[in-house]
């Protein structure tokens, strides 16, 4: 599909987790000031959401109002769409059943799920999902009369089943489909923690619809290896950097009423610690990390910000930790994150990406490597301080409380990482405009080359001296025998 000149070209993004929102409305801020395109936004259910209210979400009332882009719900586009949600319930109910029997597994070397009923209902059930999703859903048709888009933006994500019948859609008319981050990948290498999934559950294909992209956005080295496992070729991603943190949109972002903190200042050096309590591997790290915060409350404002998508579970799980007294105050969603780390002195953090604001903002960050089991990127570059125990975390409020802290790290370090593990390789400055350049790219139906390849990724990282984990460094370079 060629583009016509001097054509306003559009553009249709979908938005799928609350994630989306951080990575996606960046892009298109970008593409509305470039001038030449019109953009909408469609999302779809995710139970992932939590107590987020997609539609009131202040950045997307930022881009309605400031540049009229539309916003709305799949199912006011196509009432059918509800019937694709039941199918997938039916299935998860399915495969249900088949966790919670007993005695599933292998016996006698064969594996005797195959024998029961309704693991057969549920194996033969995805035919029935083929079915509807390829041939019968009317979710892509009503969609294309909708918006007839130039381009079409998916996020981060191998499976995009409920879409489907757009993205096939899309692949007929010739048109690009572009996968977005929508979040950062944060961990030393492919497999970082206990949750993430092994080799060979990665690379297995399902057995419903699958539609790759034209191009999918990576910022790292790391993601990228990652979804070479899940399928994905080198030579089908380019390194572009996370729009979200970009200077110019924070500098956006930073100026919005939303981003104001409303909360009081006390005087003192301000503390804010980016909770993850739900991702914390060491519960008792956890307890004691607030402990020693409690014995600095007196010298220290101390601010818990709980995570967005849990605010009233998380709550009340650090209130009943701390004393009836404590001076530490905790946060919700009535104060958004990038507005906390804006305001504050110094960010305490887990292991969440939100300490990308805090580095680009250079704010000092101290990481609480002890909670947690995962190898955090910015703790193989040494930017961060880096603390061990919770008696570290000890010696660090003391100096911050006695106005002797002084950054171990310096702005190099702090470059040399966004530029490497946050911005794709490129410049901050540079990203938004490539971006833009991949889109211009997609809707003429020229060749996707913005942004880098990976075989210039791995030069720009050797060059660097930057470590890469062996087990990506094998893969990339395999050992001789």
């Amino acid at each position: 599909m060629m583009a016509v000149e001097g054509k306003r070209q559009k553009a249709l993004f979908f938005i799928h987790n609350y994630n989306d929102i951080d990575h996606l409305t960046p892009v298109v801020d970008a593409l509305m000031q470039r001038g030449g395109w019109d953009c909408s936004l469609v999302f779809y259910p995710a139970h992932t959401l939590g107590s987020v209210r997609l539609a009131e979400d202040w950045r997307l009332c930022y881009l309605r109002d400031t540049w009229g882009v539309t916003v709305e719900q799949i199912q006011s586009v196509d009432p059918a769409f509800s019937w694709s949600l039941k199918l997938l319930d039916l299935r998860e109910l399915l495969t249900a059943w088949c966790d919670k029997t007993p005695f599933l597994g292998r016996l006698f070397g064969r594996d005797v799920r195959g024998l029961l009923p309704w693991f057969l209902l549920w194996r033969y059930f995805d035919s029935v999902l083929n079915l509807w999703f390829k041939h019968l859903s009317p979710t892509g048709r009503r969609l294309w009369a909708r918006y007839a888009p130039d381009v079409v933006v998916i996020d981060w994500g191998r499976t995009h089943l409920l879409l489907h019948p757009l993205l096939a859609l899309a692949r007929k008319k010739g048109v690009r489909v572009l996968q977005l981050p929508h979040g950062a990948w944060t961990y030393e290498g492919i497999f970082s923690h206990e949750s993430q999934f092994d080799p060979a559950k990665l690379s297995k294909k399902g057995r419903t619809p699958d539609t790759d992209p034209d191009v999918m956005v990576v910022d790292n080295l790391y993601k990228a290896v990652r979804t070479k496992y899940q399928g994905l070729r080198f030579d089908q991603m380019r390194f572009l950097g996370l729009a979200r943190f970009t200077p110019q949109w924070l500098k956006t972002v930073t100026s919005m009423p939303r981003a104001q903190v409303k909360l009081a200042g006390t005087g003192k050096p301000r503390l804010v610690w980016f909770t993850t309590w739900l991702m914390a591997c060491d519960r008792q790290a956890v307890i004691d990390t607030l402990a020693a915060l409690e014995r600095y409350a007196d010298r220290l404002d101390i601010i818990l910000k709980v995570h967005t998508r849990n605010p009233a579970h998380e709550v009340n799980d650090y209130a009943r930790l701390l004393p009836a007294d404590t001076r530490i105050r905790i946060v919700a969603n009535e104060e958004d994150s990038l507005a906390m780390t804006a305001w504050c002195d110094y960010v305490l953090i887990t292991q969440s990406s939100i300490v990308y604001d805090a580095f680009v903002l250079r704010k000092p960050v101290i990481s609480l490597q002890y909670t947690h089991s995962f190898t955090c990127m910015w703790g193989v570059d040494n930017v961060g301080e880096a603390i061990e125990t919770a008696s570290d975390l000890d010696g660090f409020l003391a100096k911050i409380a006695d106005g002797d802290y002084a950054s171990s790290y310096s702005e190099a370090d702090i470059r040399r990482y966004l530029r490497l593990a946050v911005y794709g390789g490129l410049d901050g400055e540079q990203v938004l405009s490539t971006y833009c350049e991949l889109f211009d790219q997609a809707a003429a139906g020229r060749p996707l080359s913005a942004g880098l390849t990976f075989e210039q990724t791995i030069d720009l990282w050797k060059n660097e001296h930057r470590v890469i984990a062996p087990a990506v460094r094998d893969l990339l370079d395999p050992p001789s025998h």
